[in-house]
């Protein structure tokens, strides 16, 4: 969905919020209420690719050690997810998997906002499957 220069993914609806996501700036997913989301428009992966200058390949096409990261990082964030719209559950699962793969809360926050961008989705679609 894009309202100016802002390109947003909806997560989650819920009593009359919807949980968003911005897929240009890395925050927080947040919640809107739905009236808002009203002033947004379609956006397709085209126009997020031109937005944000990332063009996907499948997971198929990358070579061996671009793959095994993929899969590392999906493995880190892929516990995260069933707390994505739980403020205090989704940091506490973010500390954990920080402390598990020895890596820092920053660098969890940074695969989980690249896992859930529709610029990746479709890659982390396929890993998630294998």
């Amino acid at each position: 969905m894009r309202k100016e220069n802002a390109i947003v993914r909806i997560l989650k609806r819920e009593n009359g919020k919807v949980l968003i996501m911005d897929c240009i700036y890395k925050s927080v997913p947040h919640w809107i209420s739905e009236q808002a989301l009203s002033e947004y428009t379609a956006c397709s992966t085209d126009d997020l690719s031109k937005a944000t200058g990332v063009f996907l390949f499948p997971v198929e096409e990358l070579d061996e050690e671009s793959r095994r990261i993929a899969y590392e990082r999906f493995t880190a964030v892929s516990a995260i997810l069933p707390f994505i719209a739980d403020n205090k559950a989704r940091c506490h699962a973010i500390c954990n998997m920080a402390e598990y793969f020895h890596i820092s809360k920053q660098t969890i926050k940074h695969y989980l906002w690249l896992n859930l961008s529709p610029m990746y989705s479709e890659c982390n679609r396929k890993l998630s499957f294998r």
